[in-house]
């Protein structure tokens, strides 16, 4: 089976930076793009706290589609803080 790619340009917001990504959707091409860009990991109790200190709000994640490469991270069990 043949999957259909078409050329997006992914613009980042906050550098104003173009990107020209052959993908099968929008979702995957900006998903290719942050692959580069962005981490993610569990912190600590006290790294969470730091974090809360200087500012840095929590985001609500949940209100987007579940893709292939988040739905393994919901299956952890909630942490208590």
């Amino acid at each position: 089976m043949t999957t259909t790619t078409r050329l997006y340009r992914v613009h980042c917001k906050s550098t104003g930076k173009q990107r020209l990504i052959e993908a099968a959707t929008p979702r995957g091409a900006i998903a290719h793009a942050a692959r580069n860009e962005f981490t993610a990991d569990i912190p600590v109790s006290h790294e969470v706290f730091a974090m809360a200190k200087a500012g840095i709000e929590i985001e609500n994640a949940t209100l987007a589609p579940i893709s292939d490469e988040t739905r393994s991270s919901l299956a952890q069990e909630p942490m208590e803080v």
